[in-house]
């Protein structure tokens, strides 16, 4: 019976944090402009950084779940 709600906790978590990450990096790149001018060393582009972040992200989802 646990096992059943960890995984529902799990995979509501993991939906939720989906859509939030999909949101944040949709609005990270339309505002892209804006935050050229705050980065320094870093493309808003890069697919690295947005790899990343989403995976701590998540990491912390996991975590906090």
């Amino acid at each position: 019976m646990m096992g059943v709600v960890r995984k529902m906790f799990l995979k509501s978590s993991l939906w939720l944090t989906t859509i939030g990450i999909a949101l944040g990096v949709g609005a990270a790149l339309a505002l892209s402009r804006v935050m050229r001018a705050v980065l320094f060393g870093v493309s808003p582009m890069d697919p690295m950084t947005y790899a990343a972040v989403s995976g701590v992200l998540a990491a912390v989802m996991l975590l906090a779940t």
